[in-house]
């Protein structure tokens, strides 16, 4: 018999212990502090066409290194935006600059400023040889540290595709 009462008094002590932290939890998640963690967070927009509109380069442009594209960001929150940039290619190399070799898929880290003025970023575009057609994607993942209510959005288009033409290459609508 005293075993029981002893099993019911560690119950509502595990009960009061959950209740009290819970309560403590609560009163941090409503605090000051986590309210301006929320609303100091960066905001991240980002595209491979323009952040007003959807339309990427209609002919894909080409300098002395070679074709490229570029992705528009942008932070409209207060504080830095941590983020990783997948370009991946399919029948097409990217790379970033000159120094890096050509690959099929390019992962980058950038840290964006809180700045409501969209940048843009350049990465060089190889097609396959034999390829009439190429497609170019853009994902974005957070970084492992980046602030708790960093928030992304993905602006279309995030994928673009390129057809050969004699002249170079035009962008097809999907």
């Amino acid at each position: 018999m005293v075993r029981k009462k002893k099993d019911e008094m560690d119950i509502k002590i595990k009960i009061a212990l959950i209740s009290a932290i819970g309560v403590i939890i609560g009163a941090l998640v409503s605090s000051p502090f986590f309210n301006s963690l929320y609303e100091d967070r960066p905001v991240i927009d980002i595209s491979l066409g323009g952040l007003d509109t959807d339309l990427p380069f209609l002919e894909l442009p080409k300098d002395d290194t070679g074709h490229y594209l570029q992705f528009v960001s942008r932070n409209r929150g207060d504080t830095d935006g941590k983020i990783v940039v997948t370009v991946q290619g399919e029948n097409a190399q990217i790379r970033g600059n000159s120094n890096l070799d050509w690959t099929y898929e390019r992962s980058v880290n950038f840290i964006i400023f809180p700045d409501p003025e969209p940048k843009t970023t350049s990465f060089y575009i190889l097609p396959d040889e034999n390829s009439e057609m190429f497609s170019i994607t853009l994902t974005i993942t957070d970084q492992n540290d980046k602030q708790y209510f960093q928030q992304i959005n993905s602006i279309s288009p995030t994928i673009v595709t390129y057809e050969k033409t004699e002249t170079g290459y035009a962008y097809v609508r999907k």
